[in-house]
C-alpha cells in the first residue's frame, strides 16, 4: 500500500467512526445522488497533501508527508452559527492529539483541528473545519 492511499485511509476510517448519522460527501462524488434529496446536515470532505520531504540521507527513501483534512459541515441557513460551531468542535475532540494507523504508516494529528468561522454556500451554511496532519513514510 502506498504512503498516499494509507495516509487517506487512516484519516477517513477515523472520520467515518465520528460521522454517525451525517451523510460524508467524498471528493469527486455527486450529492446529492440523482433523484434524492439532500440531508438537512451533512459534511463534506476535501483533501490536500502537501509535498512530501526526504527525511535522512540514504537509500530508504524515508519522507515526511504533511497535510490537511478539511472537513465542512453543511446545515441548513437561518439555524444559526452555535450548532455549528458546537458540531464542529465535537469533530476538532474527536481528531485532537490522535494517532491513527493504516498498514504501516501512523498519521499523526499535528495540533487541534481548528473551526473556522462558517458562511453562506448556496442553501446552506458552512462551517469549515480544518484537521492538521503529518507521518514519516518508506
Amino acid at each position: 500500500m502506498t504512503p498516499e492511499k494509507s495516509i487517506l485511509d487512516a484519516l477517513l476510517t477515523h472520520l467515518d467512526a465520528w460521522a454517525g448519522d451525517y451523510p460524508i460527501v467524498w471528493g469527486n462524488t455527486q450529492y446529492p445522488p440523482a433523484g434524492k434529496p439532500k440531508a438537512d446536515k451533512y459534511v463534506v470532505v476535501s483533501y490536500s497533501p502537501g509535498t512530501p520531504a526526504q527525511v535522512v540521507i540514504d537509500s530508504r527513501d524515508e519522507n515526511r508527508h504533511m497535510g490537511v483534512l478539511g472537513i465542512s459541515i453543511l446545515s441548513p441557513l437561518n439555524g444559526g452559527e452555535v450548532d455549528s460551531q458546537a458540531i464542529g468542535g465535537d469533530l476538532a475532540q474527536h481528531f485532537h492529539g490522535q494517532v491513527l494507523i493504516s498498514g504501516t504508516a501512523k498519521v499523526r494529528i499535528t495540533a487541534r483541528p481548528r473551526v473556522a468561522g462558517g458562511y453562506v454556500d448556496g442553501d446552506r451554511w458552512r462551517t469549515p473545519v480544518t484537521v492538521p496532519f503529518e507521518t514519516v513514510a518508506v
